[in-house]
Parts: C-alpha cells; sequence; structure tokens
C-alpha cells in the first residue's frame, strides 16, 4: 500500500500522491471509497501545495491526527511552540502570507486537522501582538490600498476571528473535561464542605 499513488487533479496540472495520505485526510478517504477510479478534485490549489501537503503526512508516517501545540501558545514565535519537524515544515510560509493561506485552506478542505491546526497557530502567532495598523502597514505593499489588498486584509481578519473562536471551543471543551473528570461536591444539610 505504501507505494500505490491516488491522482489529483490540481488547478495546474494532474499529480499523483501517496494513497497512504488518506490515513490523516477523511476527505480523501471519502473519496476513495465512494469514487476510487476518478481523480480526486483539488482544482482551486496548484500541485506545489497538494505534494506539500502530502509530504506533510509523510514526515509523520501518516499518523499524526491532532496537533501537539497547545492553546493559548505560550509564546508569539510558532518555533516556540511547536515540534521540531513541524517547524521545518512551515517555516518557509510564515513570511509568505499567500502561500500561507492557501496551505491553510487547503488543509481545511482536505481535512488534514494537524495541518490545519499547524497553518492556524502560525497565522495566530503573526497576529499575536500586532494592532491593525501594524498588520495593514506590514501586509499592504507600498501603502496602496486597493481592492485586492482590501480582500487580502478581510481574509486575515476573517482567519484571526476563526482561530479566536476555534481557541475559545477548545477552551470549553477543556473546562468541560475538567469538571466531569472532578465532579462537584453537593454539600447535604447543614454539612460544610472541607477544602484540601
Amino acid at each position: 500500500m505504501e507505494d500505490q499513488l491516488v491522482t489529483i487533479q490540481a488547478l495546474d496540472q494532474q499529480i499523483q500522491i501517496p494513497v497512504l495520505v488518506r490515513l490523516m485526510s477523511p476527505a480523501l478517504d471519502q473519496h476513495l471509497i465512494k469514487t476510487p477510479d476518478e481523480p480526486y478534485q483539488l482544482q482551486d490549489f496548484p500541485a506545489k501545495y497538494i505534494s506539500k501537503a502530502a509530504d506533510y503526512c509523510r514526515i509523520f508516517d501518516y499518523k499524526k491526527l491532532d496537533t501537539t501545540i497547545e492553546f493559548p501558545m505560550a509564546s508569539r514565535k510558532i518555533e516556540d511552540n511547536a515540534q521540531q519537524y513541524e517547524v521545518e515544515f512551515i517555516l518557509p510560509y510564515i513570511n509568505n502570507f499567500d502561500d500561507l493561506i492557501t496551505l491553510f485552506k487547503l488543509a481545511k478542505q482536505m481535512q488534514i486537522k494537524a495541518l490545519y491546526e499547524l497553518c492556524a497557530a502560525s497565522i495566530a502567532s503573526y497576529f499575536r501582538n500586532r494592532s491593525f495598523e501594524d498588520i495593514k502597514r506590514e501586509l499592504i505593499y507600498q501603502g496602496e490600498f486597493n481592492a485586492n489588498s482590501q480582500n487580502q486584509q478581510q481574509s486575515f481578519m476573517i482567519l484571526q476571528q476563526q482561530y479566536y473562536l476555534e481557541e475559545q471551543k477548545r477552551r470549553q471543551q477543556q473546562l468541560q473535561q475538567q469538571q466531569q473528570v472532578q465532579p462537584q461536591q453537593v454539600p447535604q444539610d447543614g454539612e460544610l464542605i472541607k477544602e484540601n
């Protein structure tokens, strides 16, 4: 199975990636179950990004289903929050937001959760401790404010908002899990609860 390939229809060409990617991509897995003889359609993404996503899966032997990044992140730098392999993988994208956003969207569409969360954390680490004016100054080239840069800013703000919502949801889940592990003691009539 390791040397079996699946055909992907990318934006610019057809490519083949290892079929084992399905172990980390529920979307690809569903495609292979339903229509195994047809190319998987990823026509919004250039082949180079699909290959990089497959490389990410290969780096982790097609077994990494969840992120090891803890939220909220301890540091602004992704290097301080992710595993060494993940840092080496994502660093080339950190300073090129178009590439990072494309990889982020691809990971979401393919449902590669660990890669999706790595991209989200990388985006969040960029935005952390920056004001809107800082972001506008750094991401809008030469002070031009045209339709493309407006769309880019809106995309970044939406991504940041999505990240914060996901982080809030994770925190709520953690609190619920902690409450299930440590049930609250309810006092009987006239009884006091002793604290440790």
